[in-house]
């Protein structure tokens, strides 16, 4: 019973019978089998794959395609014969992904994030932002200075703050974040992406640890801001990711406030806070700057992300 055959598999079959079927199936040779096998087996298993690549489709392109050392995950490998150590591998690998579940990232060790890659581990929350769809218009409404800074407030795995150096070569950013891990990690990926001399990272609660004679063009942050009473009622995959990247006490803002509360004293005269918030909390946040800010939308729609310059700060 191959995944590549037009009756592929009984819709009442478990993720589990799918998987032992195919283990046994030496009929699974090319990459678009594992392909449609690893899409079928995570989608049995009830996975969106947004805490993990954004798609049941984009995780099984992950598994497949990383595993096999294929850096392009394009249409031109699918016929490719795959090896039985290869095979197995992947189906190893498939099997972590639905039994935990544990998202792909974790797995392959590497995220997508802004067209660029960026190691992650667990322990790190998985890079993933409407900012990041949003970067190159953001970046172009700054108004930047002759000696560009950047801080990012919160960065996990640097990525946000990264992709933002990556794109514009004469800017220097300070990365901050209260966890020794994800400090660790966003050291690494400076030194992935050869951003050493321009990028440097630190252990920080919030704005602690930055310079007090630091002036930034562009705060950004994308801080948790789920209240702690949704955990249950979240995703059960989100449940691999470190939490407190995640929950917050309360109505979840209380980073948020800080964030805002403190910013103007880091910006330089033209400087702007921009902050990722969460959809569902646009109405609160609005309440807490009334008749400030720049909302920014993505394909017609609200984004969650909000940008705030120095005056409407100290407003």
């Amino acid at each position: 019973m191959t995944a590549g055959s037009g009756d592929t598999f009984a819709a009442d079959l478990t993720w589990t019978h799918l998987l032992a079927a195919a283990r046994e199936d030496r009929g699974l040779v090319r990459v678009r089998d594992l392909l449609r096998l690893c899409e079928t087996v995570i989608v049995r298993a009830g996975l969106s794959g947004f805490n993990s690549m954004g798609s049941a489709r984009k995780d099984a392109n992950a598994l497949v395609y990383e595993t096999l050392a294929i850096r392009d995950h394009s249409a031109r490998y699918l016929d490719a014969i795959v090896t039985t150590p290869e095979r197995t591998a992947i189906l190893d690998l498939l099997e972590r992904r639905v039994s935990g579940p544990t998202p792909v990232p974790y797995l392959t060790g590497e995220a997508f994030f802004a067209g660029r890659r960026f190691g992650v581990r667990p322990g790190v929350f998985i890079p993933r932002s409407a900012l990041g769809t949003l970067l190159d218009e953001v970046l172009a409404a700054i108004s930047w200075s002759t000696t560009a800074r950047v801080l990012e407030l919160g960065c996990g795995s640097g990525a946000l703050g990264l992709s933002i150096a990556i794109r514009m070569p004469a800017v220097r950013i300070d990365l901050l974040d209260i966890d020794p891990v994800a400090i660790d990690v966003t050291d690494d990926n400076i030194a992935r992406h050869q951003l050493k001399g321009r990028a440097s990272a630190a252990v920080s609660d919030m704005y602690d640890a930055v310079d007090p004679t630091a002036r930034y063009d562009l705060i950004v942050a994308n801080l948790p801001y789920v209240p702690h009473e949704l955990t249950r009622s979240s995703n059960v995959e989100i449940l691999a990711e470190p939490q407190h990247a995640v929950y917050r006490p309360g109505d979840g803002l209380d980073l948020v406030r800080i964030a805002i509360d403190e910013a103007a004293l880091h910006l330089s005269d033209l400087g702007t806070l921009v902050l990722e918030v969460g959809t569902s909390n646009e109405a609160a946040v609005r309440d807490l700057i009334p008749g400030r800010g720049h909302w920014w939308e993505r394909d017609g729609q609200t984004a969650g992300v909000v940008s705030l310059t120095r005056d409407e700060l100290k407003a």
